[in-house]
């Protein structure tokens, strides 16, 4: 996964292409370190969710195979 950018343990993909204002944007946020590759599309097997962004951008949260959202879930909820 060479060429994304690394925050707080994920990966944030832009497009393939030079960013123009005018253009809309798909940006893919992966998990870091996953059990299984990701397909950087929004019918990754993952079942990422698409939000699509005022400036007609689009948004694509993969999921994790390991399950780490069910955890850090849990983890909240026990501190609150």
């Amino acid at each position: 996964m060479a060429g994304g950018l690394k925050l707080y343990g994920i990966l944030a993909f832009p497009p393939a292409f030079c960013y123009n204002p005018g253009m809309s944007e798909t940006i893919h946020v992966l998990p870091v370190d996953d059990l299984f590759e990701h397909n950087q599309s929004a019918h990754c097997h993952c079942s990422p969710r698409v939000e699509y962004v005022e400036d007609g951008g689009v948004l694509v949260i993969h999921n994790s195979y390991d399950g780490r959202e069910e955890l850090e879930q849990m983890q909240s909820e026990v501190v609150q």
